[in-house]
């Protein structure tokens, strides 16, 4: 059995990683004054690269493992299964040829392996595509890959299928399927692609990391290392500004040489306990309120009177695209975060937010919302940093007049939010405005 799958698989294996070689190879040519040559180090770099490298083959070969499993044994080495294998191993070498070209393309931008960047990318792909078009010469560059990979297919052709070795019973073909799903389940839980930060250089740490590997890692993790990717002031010159920034006469802030930036503002009169809620509406972008409209049109006259009436904020600006940058925002006061927003984040349990500081002072907190708030991770951040959750589950029948996909209409999510605003509640919720937006009627006011 072991010589039939050696001569199934040897031809994907040496391809694959023959290329990273070479890649890896360029590379250190290119960044061989940034990297660390110490034994250890590189020892750390090979094990690694190794490790991902092989996770990642057992998720190629799974797809091959489970079509030799189906084929009749009779059928082996037949014509049928020349063409399929041969097709396979076509994609095969065309999707890692793709990769690691579009990953040096990716290094000589970032010095980096792929990472939740080229991840960002793929949501913006008209702006990224138009931009490479005008900065590679793509459809040579394609061409070349096709080329390469139809020549790999003629060259291997020979060696694709086994001349020796019987082909194995079914069962016996069922456990190597069995076997590479526990691979890659056990390269899930035990292989961190953080493992290549033990290296302790960058260039080696990026270097060890399997490029399709770290693709799919980032996308599961939506994280990105931030002051390796965003320009940082030392955290006592930091605190410094924010010293002089926030000094005022009911402020104190500690010293800068501490790099904290805590800071304590004493009330100048006695606190008050009204009730407080928080209105999210999404996508009511700011060219749809009266004040930030040149045409003079009249959409918002209720939204108006109260700016009137209370406090308006003209210079507020947005801190992404997407209505989970604003939740971050409203509920933790942070910047947008590299990567997804907190509430995506793996460790967004148990913050400082706007909650917390309310339940310090005996609310009660609730966040109540017209849809599902799976969407967005909303439920799970919420309910695990002090909120009661309220959303679409939590309604009956009885109180919903009109739903949609999103949820239920504002009225009635409005309805829930008056009964659920008992003395002392903090309460916060979202409610949708689609596009084109919709008069804001009084009643919900």
């Amino acid at each position: 059995m072991i010589r039939y799958y050696w001569g199934r698989f040897w031809p994907f294996l040496l391809f694959a990683f023959g290329i990273e070689a070479v890649e890896n190879l360029f590379t250190v040519f290119f960044e061989y004054r940034n990297m660390d040559f110490g034994l250890l180090p590189l020892l750390k770099t090979a094990y690694v690269f190794v490790t991902e490298f092989a996770v990642t083959m057992c998720y190629w070969l799974i797809p091959y493992a489970v079509y030799l499993w189906i084929l009749p044994r009779g059928k082996a080495g037949g014509k049928a299964d020349r063409w399929l294998t041969s097709a396979w191993f076509f994609l095969f070498v065309l999707a890692n040829l793709f990769e690691d070209v579009a990953e040096a393309f990716f290094w000589n931008e970032f010095e980096a392996s792929f990472n939740f960047i080229a991840v960002d990318y793929l949501v913006y792909t008209k702006e990224v595509i138009g931009n490479i078009y005008e900065s590679y010469p793509i459809i040579p560059i394609l061409g070349g890959i096709l080329a390469v990979s139809v020549l790999a297919v003629w060259g291997m052709k020979k060696f694709l299928l086994p001349r020796n070795g019987a082909v194995p019973a079914g069962w016996k073909r069922g456990c190597v399927v069995l076997f590479l799903l526990a691979c890659v389940t056990g390269g899930y839980w035990l292989v961190d692609i953080k493992d290549a930060d033990a290296v302790n250089n960058r260039y080696n740490s990026e270097m060890a990391k399997d490029g399709l590997y770290s693709l799919f890692s980032a996308f599961l993790k939506n994280e990105l290392d931030y002051r390796a990717y965003y320009r940082t002031l030392p955290d006592a010159e930091a605190a410094a500004f924010l010293a002089r920034e926030f000094t005022a006469d009911d402020t104190s802030v500690p010293e800068a040489s501490s790099g904290s930036v805590k800071r304590q503002v004493r009330p100048s009169e006695g606190a008050i306990r009204p009730n407080v809620v928080v209105v999210v509406m999404e996508s009511m972008g700011a060219e749809f309120l009266n004040e930030c409209r040149e045409d003079g049109a009249d959409v918002t006259p209720c939204l108006s009177r109260l700016g009137k009436e209370g406090i308006f904020f003209p210079n507020t600006y947005a801190t992404g695209t997407r209505s989970v940058r604003g939740l971050e925002a409203i509920s933790t006061s942070l910047p947008p975060l590299p990567g997804m927003s907190i509430l995506r984040q793996e460790g967004n349990e148990h913050l400082q937010t706007i909650g917390s500081i309310f339940r310090d002072k005996g609310y009660d907190l609730k966040w109540i919302y017209g849809g599902y708030g799976y969407f967005d991770n909303m439920n799970y951040f919420f309910g695990n940093n002090g909120f009661q959750v309220l959303d679409r589950n939590s309604m009956a029948d009885s109180e919903v007049t009109h739903s949609t996909i999103w949820g239920v209409c504002d009225e009635d999510l409005f309805r829930r939010a008056i009964r659920e605003a008992d003395e002392a509640v903090f309460a916060g919720g979202v409610y949708h405005v689609q596009p084109p937006p919709l008069h804001v009627s009084g009643r919900a006011h």
